[in-house]
């Protein structure tokens, strides 16, 4: 399987260097090909912080396949040592309440608030700091302290769903 490892620096800041290990020729898939690539920076406000959105397309193994079968999908993520946040996008026409879903770092996982949704075509973003939650930020508080110390440069954050299907993974930047 191909990796794909998103590197930011300040100094890059606009501008993206995908770096892919292994110089073989893969084997045709079976199934749709995928690849995960960075396709936006935002500058960051210091040089602490990095954002990067990612897109994705069908994947041939089962858990990319249920990634990309998924109406719900991380887009970005912002490591921040006050508030690291994750964006997630419905990409439906359809509401979808999110409600026993999790975020997963390492073993970590951090519950969603019971009633917690994303409207048709809208994107919320999850913070791992306490704060108020509306229809479009969702703060974890004491819920996300569980994970705090899995959020750092190269970790993956996944999305679970109230079944346990992982359907999105994010690599933090860094």
């Amino acid at each position: 399987m191909t990796r794909f490892v998103h590197s930011v620096r300040p100094a890059l800041a606009g501008c993206v260097l995908v770096l892919v290990s292994g110089c073989a020729q893969a084997p045709a898939p079976a199934g749709p090909a995928a690849t995960a690539v960075a396709t936006a920076v935002k500058p960051a406000a210091s040089p602490a912080v990095a954002t990067v959105v990612a897109a994705a397309s069908p994947v041939a193994s089962p858990a990319a396949a249920a990634a990309a079968a998924s109406p719900v999908r991380i887009t970005g993520a912002r490591l921040d040592l006050s508030d690291t946040t994750v964006t997630v996008q419905n990409v439906t026409g359809s509401a979808v309440d999110l409600t026993g879903w999790r975020l997963r770092v390492g073993a970590a996982t951090a519950a969603l608030p019971s009633g917690s949704r994303v409207g048709p075509n809208e994107v919320i973003t999850i913070h791992s700091a306490a704060g108020t939650s509306t229809a479009q930020e969702i703060y974890l508080g004491q819920e996300a302290a569980a994970l705090i110390g899995g959020m750092r440069p190269g970790a993956t954050v996944a999305l679970v769903d109230a079944q346990g299907t992982v359907v999105g993974e994010f690599t933090l930047p860094g």
